[in-house]
C-alpha cells in the first residue's frame, strides 16, 4: 500500500478541470508492458522473427470499496468521459509532479457488489506515447509509493 498520498486523476469534460482524488488505496496495483508485435515463425518452427511497433504501457487496479453514495458521484462521470475514448492526466501519488496523460483501455465499466453500497472495479489505463510518458513500467510504481529517483 503507498504512503498517504493516494494517486488522483484529472480531467476536463469541457466545464473545467474535475479532480478526482483516491479515497482508498488501490488494490493489485500493477504497471507493465503491453507490446505491439507481430511474430513470424519458420515453417520449421526453428526461427522467429519478432518487429516490435511498441512497448505501451498499461496501468491496472481495482477499486475494492467504492461507495454508492459517495465514490460513485465522482467516478460515473469520469467513466461516462473516457469511456468515451478521452484522455485525462493521471498522478501516481497527488504528492509528486509527475503524471502521465492516459486513455481508458476498457470498453465498459461492471462495478461488483461487495457488500452493502460497497462496489469493487477494476480499471485498466493505457499511458499514451508522449513527452511525459515513463520510460518504463517500474517508474509509474516507484511514483505511487513516492519515490521520485
Amino acid at each position: 500500500m503507498p504512503t498517504a498520498n493516494f494517486p488522483q486523476l484529472i480531467y476536463n469534460p469541457g466545464s473545467g478541470n474535475v479532480t478526482i482524488v483516491f479515497t482508498r488505496g488501490p488494490q493489485n496495483f500493477k504497471p507493465y508492458f503491453n507490446g505491439r508485435v507481430h511474430d513470424n515463425l519458420s515453417t520449421s518452427g526453428k526461427v522467429r522473427e519478432r518487429v516490435v511497433e511498441n512497448l505501451d504501457i498499461l496501468i491496472g487496479f481495482e477499486m475494492q470499496h467504492q461507495v454508492a453514495d459517495d465514490d460513485m458521484a465522482t467516478w460515473g462521470p469520469f467513466l461516462a468521459f473516457a469511456l468515451a475514448g478521452n484522455s485525462f492526466k493521471f498522478y501516481p501519488n497527488q504528492g509528486l509532479t509527475d503524471y502521465y496523460n492516459c486513455v481508458l483501455e476498457d470498453a465498459n465499466w461492471e462495478p461488483k457488489w461487495n457488500a452493502p453500497k460497497k462496489y469493487a472495479s477494476a480499471y485498466t489505463f493505457r499511458v499514451l506515447q508522449d513527452s511525459q510518458a515513463p520510460s518504463d513500467p517500474g517508474v509509474v510504481l516507484r511514483r505511487l509509493y513516492g519515490v521520485t529517483s
